[in-house]
């Protein structure tokens, strides 16, 4: 998992601090400073010559000189120069010899110094890309000479070291100090920057994003550990319990409590949240409840509405083929009573025979009603008796 780190010091010789020291151990090389006369000679590590470094101090171990020549872990070093730099500051040597040379004061700010943690998930090349882009973009770009390393001890903490010059340069070397660089805008956009930069290498590792907000910024109620540095690591793993050790677990500490707090607290809260959620739940299910069984009441109602409907309708059809019915008799019989009228009154009957048998045919009359019906003239008479049936 990446994590955000980036520190900013200055290299000054209030603190006995020497630039050509900084960048000689930075780079694991032999440097030899002008202004002092002192051969940086970083070869060996231990813990003492490690203080003295990081102290500023001049210390003796068992008569032995400090080499860092041999120093492990340093696996990429590279010097970035703006385009008018004079091109022999390539050395690091004559560079830094030179950025000591324009300083005059005995408490002079030679150099600005920034460790960044690297992300574990990159490559070796994309680390170095990753640090090569940022250093020209924000400081090369703006007029700075940059010397920067790679250390890598494979313990799964890659950092890189950038050395930065403090004056104006052009061809003919160092010029004023640039106090423009030492605006507190420029710390928040190099810390800005730099996220994004990681942030845009780790697009597709399927990593969290790394935030160079503080931890009260980011709404994050924790309390932000300090930095220990190699120097109180080694005294640490020897048994030694420096200040800083000390305060840093103590800080550690204070956030276990505070983290078991907070648990216990966001568990009584989801544990209320739980109860209230129970309750509503409880209520609505009861509601539904009701609900249903208001629903399944008016389902048996529109069943045996809906019975009663199927029966009505088939009485309606029913009835309403019996009055077809009825109709069609009523009809036959207001043509069998008009047939009779027309009968009784004697019109029904032509000249002719076939009529006279086709009429009594379908009235149904008896031989007797149709000869008292037939004409009184003889032969009209003895026709309609003689095709009576």
């Amino acid at each position: 998992m990446s994590i955000y780190h980036l520190h900013v010091a200055i290299v000054g010789r209030k603190t006995r601090r020497s630039a050509v020291a900084t960048s000689a151990y930075h780079s694991a090389e032999k440097l030899h400073s002008d202004h002092d006369g002192v051969t940086h000679d970083y070869e060996r590590s231990s813990v003492v010559n490690t203080s003295a470094y990081n102290s500023g101090g001049s210390l003796e171990h068992k008569g032995m000189d400090f080499d860092y020549t041999r120093k492990r872990g340093v696996v990429h070093t590279e010097i970035i120069l703006p385009h008018n730099a004079p091109s022999e500051f390539k050395d690091r040597q004559t560079l830094w010899n030179a950025v000591e040379c324009a300083e005059k004061r005995k408490d002079a700010q030679t150099a600005r110094d920034i460790d960044v943690a690297l992300p574990v998930e990159l490559n070796r090349d994309e680390q170095i890309n990753l640090v090569r882009d940022y250093v020209q973009e924000n400081f090369v770009d703006k007029g700075m000479c940059a010397d920067f390393a790679i250390h890598d001890t494979g313990k799964g903490n890659p950092h890189a070291h950038i050395l930065l010059t403090t004056r104006d340069v052009d061809e003919d070397g160092f010029h004023k100090k640039n106090r423009a660089w030492n605006d507190r805008c420029c710390l928040h956009e190099w810390r800005e920057n730099w996220a994004n930069s990681c942030n845009e290498q780790l697009e597709g590792y399927g990593v969290d994003r790394i935030d160079h907000r503080t931890l009260k910024a980011q709404g994050i109620d924790r309390e932000p550990t300090i930095h220990i540095g190699v120097t109180d690591k080694a005294l640490e793993k020897k048994g030694i319990i420096t200040k800083r050790v000390q305060k840093n677990r103590d800080i550690i500490a204070r956030n276990e409590r505070k983290k078991h707090v907070q648990n216990s607290e966001r568990i009584a809260e989801h544990i209320h949240q739980l109860k209230e959620r129970h309750y509503f739940l409880d209520k609505e299910i009861t509601e539904l409840q009701e609900i249903g069984n208001v629903a399944k009441r008016d389902m048996n109602i529109a069943r045996i509405t809906a019975e009663e409907i199927g029966e009505r309708k088939a009485e309606i059809l029913s009835m309403g083929s019996r009055v077809d019915e009825l109709k069609a008799e009523r009809q036959r019989n207001v043509e069998l009573r008009s047939l009779i009228t027309n009968a009784s009154t004697g019109s029904v009957f032509g000249n002719s025979e076939y009529e006279a048998l086709n009429f009594s045919t379908c009235l149904g009359l008896s031989t007797k009603r149709l000869r008292s019906n037939c004409p009184r003239e003889p032969s009209a008479r003895k026709k309609c008796i003689k095709f009576s049936p």
